[in-house]
């Protein structure tokens, strides 16, 4: 059995041509499917980041619904606060009226102010319970 170099010699650059293309298809069907991949795997992160921004929105919205009804709660708090503070002085001149004999006029409260400050704080929604969802 005689090798036939010359052949031999030919089929080299062939065989090296092949087996270029043959790793140029191979790699050319996994990147294909790699992007194919990319694309979904890109899809699912854009949907998710939508919720995501979704929910946010929404606990933003929240949020600010929220610190509404705490600066009205802190407002009622301050004319409460005020309110017996005044009440706490009048109690005091009352007193001070009594020791000195009750002569006079008793000093008399402004019960309509504080009725109304107490009436008003009843009236609104109070942000010790929370807001119902909806």
């Amino acid at each position: 059995m005689e090798i036939n170099w010359g052949n031999l010699i030919n089929s080299i650059p062939g065989a090296i041509v092949g087996i270029i293309v043959a790793w140029i298809g191979w790699k050319g069907r996994k990147e294909e499917s790699s992007v194919a991949f990319n694309g979904t795997l890109l899809q699912s992160q854009d949907n998710r980041i939508k919720k995501l921004e979704d929910r946010l929105d929404s606990v933003e919205s929240r949020l600010r619904d929220t610190e509404a009804m705490l600066r009205v709660e802190e407002d009622r708090t301050h004319l409460l606060r005020r309110g017996l503070t005044d009440a706490i002085g009048w109690l005091r001149e009352f007193i001070d009226w009594a020791r000195c004999g009750a002569e006079g006029a008793a000093p008399q409260p402004d019960l309509a102010r504080l009725t109304g400050i107490v009436g008003d704080s009843q009236a609104l929604p109070t942000a010790r319970n929370p807001p119902t969802e909806t």
